[in-house]
């Protein structure tokens, strides 16, 4: 691989890591936006699985423009991680709310039929009944 090659291997994982992360730029009061984003990362995250799994960078690790550019992908992957961190801690969040409110919910159906007769019991009295 030329150098021209891992530049433009480089290149396209900065795009990667920079389109994932304004993925992630989403309301983290929202599951559902997380979840989407994490979603549209996956692809993302396949596509830099397979540039890792074809670039062999130990030829261009002494070049100063690929260390230069090596770093920038870095701390864009520094970014991404810190975003889906607080992705990951709102839908746990979220998990937990949701679970509480279940608990709540059916404490409230459990006190709600203790007081509530569920069957009814049939009683005939007989009109010539002394």
């Amino acid at each position: 691989m030329n150098s021209e090659n891992y530049y433009e291997v480089l290149m396209r994982k900065q795009i990667l890591f920079s389109e994932a992360i304004n993925n992630t730029k989403v309301d983290l009061d929202s599951p559902e936006e997380c979840i989407a984003a994490i979603e549209k990362n996956k692809c993302l995250f396949r596509e830099l699985e397979v540039i890792d799994a074809s670039f062999d960078d130990e030829i261009f690790r002494d070049h100063i423009e690929y260390i230069q550019m090596f770093k920038k992908v870095l701390e864009l992957a520094k970014i991404l991680k810190s975003n889906n961190d607080k992705l990951m801690f709102s839908l746990k969040k979220s998990k937990a709310d949701t679970l509480n409110s279940m608990n709540q919910f059916s404490k409230i159906k459990s006190i709600t039929s203790s007081y509530v007769k569920k069957e009814s019991i049939s009683i005939f009295v007989d009109k010539d009944f002394r």
